[in-house]
């Protein structure tokens, strides 16, 4: 535990920072779907990089979804992000 912490890593999954980050956007975007492009610039990464490295976890454990019109935070994305919240 104290290894994830000083690596930035949640204790939960295991997300890094970037990963963590990309989950506060999604909810910062109020419930509508937010487009791979806006996220990409957002972050600061190359949408190729955000769907191939960073969204492959978060779609397989669940926090996040991938729709036509864009990405959403999960149900579950939601719980993780009020959970990470209540522990600082």
């Amino acid at each position: 535990e104290k290894t994830c912490q000083l690596e930035g890593l949640c204790t939960v999954h295991g997300l890094d920072q970037m990963e963590q980050k990309y989950l506060r956007l999604l909810h910062e975007g109020c419930g509508s779907p937010m487009r791979v492009g806006t996220l990409s610039a957002r972050l600061g990464v190359p949408a190729r990089t955000l769907s191939g490295v960073i969204e492959t976890y978060l779609l397989r454990v669940g926090l996040v979804t991938r729709q036509n019109d864009g990405r959403e935070l999960t149900t579950l994305g939601l719980e993780y992000l009020q959970q990470m919240e209540s522990s600082k």
